[in-house]
């Protein structure tokens, strides 16, 4: 498969000599327009037992990029992000993102067979893939180590002059469409588009991202829009060096590997493009503090509450959401999970962000309900606003963010090797969030206790302020409505003032089964060598 879509690639290039006089001239203006040199930013934060080497630099064209030189790798491996994704579809070919990205595997004008990145990497043990995400659009590779020079030259070429034949275009619409077909009886697509389905329809948050033959085929031809020309266009707009990130993982050392760098992507076009910036607010109060009732596929029974948030990626260094889903997902006594098992409501519980855009974010707690537990959602909703409620009463605790800060800063610090194609996916995606310095460690440590911060995002946790959705195959029948791109059974109901106004501020019983989890004084924090002890001259003698 030559790419998916998570959430869940321009001018055009063909092969008569004009066109390849234009893109030439093309090309030598965006190089006239970047006058700086090759930059080095700085040293990174590393975990003290990772023995990769590491450099973190911008390119003349001001694409950003991370090498790591590893000796003991047998893979190389090589990731891109650029910075747009399906959000920035059009309204009239929504899912153009992805096949764009799907698009970008089909012939360069260096490399104009459509096999040839793909026969290259299965050659050479390789592999690869791309991924369209709301935002971003991530390619990747691997291959065997000594084969990562040939590999690079023919990856950049996507990002230098692809060439989007008409003949492509038209056939690698059924490949979209047939992804989506095999998604359409996922419950993870099927709920994921339902969320999307109930927020604003002007929000781009609401588009159908994965695109099939109705949106890229049928839906532009009626309006006579050019699909090829649209793709061109789009491509034209985002698709900037300036907007990109890469990263190169190989065996050889960061200066080689600079090289390498500077030789296959300093020719990527740098148009000085502006990253796409979206609306806050999704939903907002007319869309909030409603139910949805609806049929999955499979035989699951879940309760799920979502609410939606300013973006937390600014507050990488505090993470108050990490701080809430610490202690909303705890599983011990006093916990929300230990409450609903004992009542034989619940067999888990799962608590933390859903979504995290630029603009906005979605915190979510859902519960994996029994049928007893099905037919109590609303006492299962209260258990979670009398834990809520708890929390307020107890405000944001110094020890509880410690305790946390200090099991991610072990689990950073012995975090496992990951297989090289995960990991530079992982760290191209860091690349775009944090500062250079903190690309490996920004998402997984805590820096600063902040507890006004906390206070802010449990404060956004109220029920006038939550989408609720129970899902259960006991409601078939039940529905007046499906969804338009998955067919999902639904139906929508708003809140009661009564019941809105019972969990925005519980009795004072509904929080006595609450409390916080005891600090757990086994987290190490002190990892220095110690010698062993002195033999005792009985045990010498023993000896």
């Amino acid at each position: 498969r030559r790419g998916k879509l998570l959430t869940t690639s321009f001018t055009a290039f063909v092969l008569c000599e004009a066109n390849q006089r234009s893109r030439a001239a093309e090309i030598s203006t965006q190089r006239l327009r970047s006058t700086k040199k090759m930059i080095n930013n700085g040293p990174l934060e590393v975990s003290e037992q990772d023995e990769r080497s590491y450099r973190h630099l911008t390119l003349p064209n001001q694409l950003q990029v991370l090498l790591i030189s590893d000796p003991e790798t047998d893979k190389a491996s090589a990731a891109l992000d650029t910075k747009v994704g399906a959000m920035s579809d059009p309204e009239d070919t929504q899912g153009i993102a992805h096949f764009l990205e799907h698009m970008l595997f089909l012939g360069t004008e260096k490399y104009p067979d459509e096999n040839e990145y793909s026969k290259y990497l299965n050659a050479h043990g390789g592999s690869s893939n791309a991924y369209t995400d709301s935002e971003d659009t991530v390619y990747y590779f691997d291959v065997n180590q000594e084969h990562l020079a040939g590999a690079l030259d023919r990856f950049a070429q996507f990002f230098i002059a692809p060439l989007f034949t008409e003949a492509a275009t038209s056939r690698e619409m059924g490949a979209v469409d047939s992804e989506n077909g095999k998604n359409q009886q996922s419950d993870l697509w099927r709920f994921m588009q339902l969320k999307k389905a109930l927020s604003k329809p002007r929000h781009p948050y609401h588009k159908f991202s994965t695109g099939n033959l109705e949106t890229l085929r049928d839906l532009p031809l009626k309006q006579g829009v050019d699909l090829r020309s649209r793709l061109l266009e789009f491509h034209a707009k985002h698709y900037s060096a300036n907007l990109m990130r890469l990263v190169v993982l190989g065996k050889e050392p960061l200066d080689q590997l600079e090289k390498l760098a500077q030789e296959h992507f300093a020719q990527v076009p740098n148009k000085d493009a502006l990253a796409p910036r979206f609306d806050p607010d999704p939903y907002g109060a007319a869309l909030l503090g409603r139910r949805v009732k609806a049929v999955p596929i499979k035989d699951t029974r879940t309760v799920e509450m979502i609410w939606e948030l300013p973006p937390s990626l600014p507050q990488y260094e505090t993470k108050p959401q990490a701080y809430l889903s610490h202690l909303v997902g705890h599983e011990g006594p006093g916990s929300i999970l230990s409450y609903l098992k004992a009542r034989g409501w619940a067999n888990g519980l799962y608590a933390g962000g859903f979504t995290s855009n630029s603009s906005f974010s979605l915190f979510g707690c859902q519960v994996e309900c029994t049928d007893l537990g099905i037919a109590h959602f609303e006492d299962v909703v209260g258990a979670v606003f009398g834990y809520l409620a708890m929390l307020r009463q107890s405000g944001p605790k110094q020890w509880v963010f410690d305790e946390s800060r200090d099991i991610a800063s072990m689990n950073f610090r012995f975090k496992s090797k990951s297989r090289p194609i995960d990991y530079t996916v992982s760290c191209v995606t860091a690349m775009h969030k944090y500062p250079p310095a903190r690309t490996l460690a920004g998402g997984s440590l805590l820096y600063t206790f902040d507890p006004a911060a906390v206070t802010a995002a449990l404060e956004a946790l109220r029920p006038s302020n939550m989408l609720l959705t129970v899902a259960a195959r006991a409601f078939e029948g039940q529905t007046d409505q499906n969804e338009r791109w998955y067919g999902t059974a639904y139906q929508v109901e708003p809140l009661s003032a009564s019941l809105l106004e019972t969990w925005a501020a519980p009795p004072p019983q509904a929080c006595e089964p609450f409390q916080l989890p005891k600090p757990n004084d086994f987290v190490a924090t002190d990892f220095q060598l110690r010698p062993p002890p002195t033999a005792t001259a009985d045990t010498a003698a023993t000896a």
